[in-house]
């Protein structure tokens, strides 16, 4: 159970920074569910991709877990998938279209909630 105040802060911070990275495994799921559905690199880089993006969106669930429960090693590696996410965003679209923002806003928003949780010492 969430109690109101822990050691990394309010249960109500850890709660959205848990709920962007749901969020973003929802969105790597879609991504892989429309890879199948236009297979136009060819099946076996489209079982490739589904793979990886599976297993991507495995890995933030987990840390979605740990943080909400606010566990000692979660509060790093969200803030490493969120920096790289952040960096695939600006690589893929730039920061100068709305896809790039679209891309690198949530991951932004999640590293910043997850910054704001004091680490537990």
């Amino acid at each position: 159970m969430l109690d109101a105040d822990g050691p990394w802060g309010t249960s109500r911070v850890r709660i959205v920074a848990a709920g962007v990275l749901s969020l973003q495994a929802l969105g790597l799921l879609v991504t892989a569910a429309d890879a199948v559905r236009d297979p136009g690199q060819g099946w076996a880089f489209v079982a490739a991709e589904v793979v990886v993006l599976a297993l991507l969106a495995i890995g933030l669930v987990s840390l979605a877990a740990g943080i909400a429960r606010a566990r000692g090693w979660s509060r790093t590696p969200a803030l490493v998938a969120q920096a790289l996410a952040v960096l695939v965003a600006v690589s893929y679209a730039g920061l100068d279209t709305w896809l790039g923002w679209a891309l690198a806003l949530p991951a932004l928003t999640a590293a910043l909630v997850v910054l704001a949780m004091p680490h537990q010492g």
